[in-house]
């Protein structure tokens, strides 16, 4: 019986010893690891407010101004199609007052031609505007359209027709606003609107055009500024009138107070205290409307935003005390590397002294000897593994001789039935006794009591009742002979492994040959410490050996796959047999003959 294994109660006081052994060092550890964490972490919890609460609105005012160039863009190239369209003769012409005989009904049809196909469907070409619509004096037939063409009554009604006629001629933008049409769905519009002077009579309005101009169109630009969604987005003149204003917002206007705040500048940063809550406010002008573009949002956001941040900080934290425990781990890394080295020293030596057998009982009961204990346990499971794998070896080798075996057990049969069946048919003589005697022999030498292994005169024998059956088969056609050195019976072979050579002698070499007749000898002597069974033919030979090998190698005989099957089959079972020695070898000349011979360890037979 082994030694009696300690229990856990010396499991335990080792263990605590080990702890006591350690605690100056686990005590250093932690000092050095909480000391300067707990330091950054007071100085980060110090400084993120204020720095991130700056470095976010400051980030927001980037954005803003961004978003204002964008959008100063699209109002500019709009006012651009209204400069041109004012400068536009056809609209001219159609801005004069009616002569004497007033306008025809053809003039006006040709009038409304001309402004829609040289007017306002180019300009209306462009992405950013949306509907072109000219209002005129009453006089004018088509004005009744309400499409593109209006009265200038239908716009003196409109709540923004003041701030355009204030603006004597000049552009003038309007806000944000759903407008109605009857030719398609209402829309959210901006616009843009001059007053256009009679042309005889410069002091008076003879007219008004008005570009409209889908808010969708910025719609992108606004969506991307809303980064959060308690942000709120819009857009204000200099008075603080609201021109735009984002719906998912309950109230985007600035306090009055605050309003003024800004008239002075261009862009700027913001910050109030509405009732409980403290706001900021980001704002830039918009060049082309004159307009304040501004986006607002809650110091509670940005404080959320901050608590984000801090988990990068902490991160970053983490990270510098992961480095310091790594550089302290190298510094103790030098002190128990010895240590280890020692012990490693010690169980090597063992390993050496005992010649891989399990280590002597004095190195572990040694304290501390937890490696020399490892590697006690490594040799006893390498031996174990070892003594496994050697017999799954024996197994699988023998496994393969028998798999090997059964394959080629009935490779003869098929000719032998046909013989007989030949026989039966062209012949009515004793001959059909003398085949099944054969084949009754055969089968006797082949089956061998389910032997691998058999003895040398009896697979001489199992040759030699093939060679007899084919012989009669052939009507004695070809010739064979058999010469054995004295005590070579005796001696094991594997089964089965001349009866495809003389096979292949007859049927690939003598009955190949024109005449079909010829000589078979099979000669078997001793060479040292092997075996030497050589089977010669006459036959056709082969036109190369080299050929010869690769076919066999590729499974392509001239006797098809079955043949060289059985060939490989051989090969095999002789590598089993012999390991690295002896073989199987193949001389052929090309109208002279084959020579086989095969090279076998000398096994005394157990049979």
């Amino acid at each position: 019986m082994g030694a009696k294994r300690p229990g856990w109660r010396h499991w335990l006081k080792r263990m605590i010893a080990e702890v006591r052994a350690a605690r100056m060092w686990l005590a250093i550890y932690t000092m050095l690891l909480f000391i300067p964490l707990s330091l950054l972490l007071y100085m980060h919890s110090e400084r993120s407010s204020a720095v991130v609460e700056e470095q976010v609105t400051r980030s927001m005012l980037k954005t803003v101004q961004q978003a204002a160039l964008n959008m100063e863009y699209q109002f500019n190239r709009v006012s651009e199609v209204s400069d041109a369209l004012l400068m536009n003769p056809v609209v001219y012409e159609a801005l004069r007052p009616p002569g004497e005989g007033g306008f025809s009904y053809l003039q006006q049809y040709e009038e409304k031609n001309k402004l829609l196909t040289q007017v306002i469907v180019p300009a209306e070409a462009n992405p950013n505007v949306f509907r072109v619509r000219l209002f005129l004096k009453n006089y004018k037939i088509y004005t009744g359209e309400k499409i593109n063409f209006f009265s200038l009554s239908d716009a003196e009604d409109q709540s923004w027709y003041k701030s355009v006629e204030a603006g004597a001629g000049r552009n003038v933008w309007i806000g944000s606003r759903l407008e109605r049409f009857i030719d398609r769905e209402g829309q959210i519009i901006f616009s843009v609107g001059r007053m256009l002077r009679d042309p005889e009579h410069y002091e008076e309005w003879a007219g008004l055009l008005l570009i409209d101009m889908r808010v969708a169109s910025i719609w992108t630009v606004i969506r991307n500024l809303s980064m959060e969604s308690s942000q709120q987005v819009s857009m204000t003149d200099k008075n603080g009138l609201l021109m735009y204003q984002d719906n998912s917002a309950p109230s985007a206007a600035l306090p009055r107070h605050l309003t003024e705040e800004w008239k002075s500048q261009t862009e700027g940063i913001l910050r109030w205290d509405e009732g409980r809550e403290t706001r900021y406010a980001v704002f830039t002008e918009i060049g082309g409307p004159d307009w304040m573009l501004s986006a607002q949002i809650p110091a509670a956001e940005i404080s959320r935003q901050a608590v984000l941040l801090g988990r990068y900080s902490e991160l970053a934290t983490l990270m510098g005390a992961v480095l310091m425990l790594v550089l302290l781990v190298l510094v103790l890394q030098t002190y128990f590397v010895r240590r280890i080295n020692s012990r490693m020293k010690t169980a090597v030596r063992a390993i050496r002294q005992s010649g891989g057998e399990p280590l002597n009982a004095d190195y572990l009961n040694e304290p501390g000897s937890l490696l020399e204990r490892s590697v006690d346990q490594l040799i006893r499971k390498v031996q174990l593994l070892m003594e496994e794998v050697y017999s799954a070896q024996v197994r699988e080798r023998e496994a393969r001789l028998q798999a090997l075996q059964a394959q080629i057990n009935p490779h003869f049969l098929y000719n032998t039935l046909d013989t007989i069946n030949w026989l039966a048919r062209d012949r009515q003589a004793p001959d059909i006794s003398r085949m099944i005697e054969g084949l009754s022999s055969y089968f006797r030498l082949s089956l061998s009591k389910g032997e691998d292994l058999v003895k040398v005169s009896d697979e001489l024998e199992l040759a030699k009742v093939y060679l007899e059956l084919q012989h009669e088969r052939f009507d004695g056609m070809f010739e064979f002979f058999f010469e054995a050195d004295s005590g070579v019976g005796n001696y094991s072979m594997p089964k089965l492994t001349l009866q495809p050579l003389v096979e292949n002698a007859l049927l690939h070499g003598i009955r190949k040959k024109k005449t079909m007749r010829g000589t078979i000898r099979v000669t078997v002597s001793q060479e040292a410490d092997m075996i030497v069974i050589q089977v010669r033919d006459d036959g056709v030979g082969f036109d190369k050996r080299e050929r010869f090998m690769d076919l066999r190698k590729n499974g392509m005989l001239s006797g098809g796959a079955r043949d060289s099957y059985a060939l490989s089959n051989v090969e095999d079972r002789l590598a089993l047999f012999n390991g690295s020695s002896g073989g199987l070898d193949i001389h052929s000349v090309p109208g002279e003959g084959t020579v086989v011979t095969i090279r076998l360890i000398k096994v005394a037979s157990k049979i």
